[in-house]
């Protein structure tokens, strides 16, 4: 298969402070990819490494078989390459709608300029009508349609996460980072995600998710890769992983 991502020595220092400390990973296309560890372990800064939030000290990132400009990595020309994610603590337009919220991130695929903004010219009324379309069916893929009107502080938690996934998709990204998207979820909500996760694999899109639910990592993982302190201690398959020792040390604090 061929390989979305390729990181390899990534490191990320604050100060004195080794972050991220030579990480390597890859992705492959079709793959559902965990990043696990215990708090504090360099999960997010990874994925802020990722996509511009922050610039790496060091370490090469490949992606589509091409490098990065680390040096010119931003979040927005990340997501322009095709790279979308969530964050672990939802940032949505809480007083916008449902469909206003999804719209918003379609229209980085759109050539608008500010002029046919301003006089509302005929082809900006066609664009911005295939945007909501689109914009629609994403709502309806993510279950819900039904609400498209309601203010996205209105929405239950699940629904604001999983319309933060919504709003990353219509981005139309070929990599979607997904940070504990499972966070604050009840067992059912836990269920439609796993679903809706499935899905959007099958639509074609490579997920790569960090998450501390287990039960979801060790169902929904193709492989898991292991953080610990900033350093990966191990990968595999979700069985491979489970049994490893250094893994249930880095979890449990003691050795096996």
């Amino acid at each position: 298969m061929a390989k979305i991502l390729e990181v390899s020595g990534l490191t990320k220092r604050f100060a004195g402070l080794v972050a991220l400390d030579k990480v390597n990973l890859d992705i492959e296309k079709g793959e559902i990819i965990s990043l696990i560890g215990p708090n504090g372990a360099g999960k997010t800064t990874v994925f802020n490494c990722l996509t511009g939030v922050y610039k790496p000290t060091g370490g090469l990132i490949n992606y589509l078989g091409k490098p990065l400009d680390l040096k010119h990595h931003v979040p927005h020309l990340v997501a322009k390459l095709g790279i979308a994610r969530t964050f672990q603590n939802i940032r949505l337009f809480s007083n916008m709608t449902v469909i206003e919220n999804v719209m918003v991130s379609s229209a980085l695929r759109e050539k608008t300029s500010f002029l046919d903004i301003i006089l509302h010219v005929k082809g900006f009324k066609i664009r911005e009508d295939s945007i909501f379309r689109k914009s629609f069916e994403l709502l309806q893929f993510i279950g819900l349609s039904d609400k498209i009107y309601h203010l996205a502080s209105n929405l239950a938690y699940g629904e604001q996460r999983k319309l933060e996934i919504a709003r990353a998709l219509a981005t139309a990204p070929v990599l979607l980072l997904l940070d504990e998207p499972a966070a604050g979820m009840n067992a059912i909500e836990t269920k439609d995600l796993i679903t809706l996760i499935r899905n959007i694999r099958d639509k074609g899109i490579t997920v790569f998710l960090i998450e501390h639910d287990m039960k979801m990592v060790m169902s929904i993982s193709d492989r898991v890769f292991v953080l610990n302190y900033g350093k990966n201690i191990a990968s595999g398959v979700p069985s491979q992983v489970q049994k490893n020792e250094l893994v249930i040390e880095a979890y449990l604090g003691e050795k096996v």
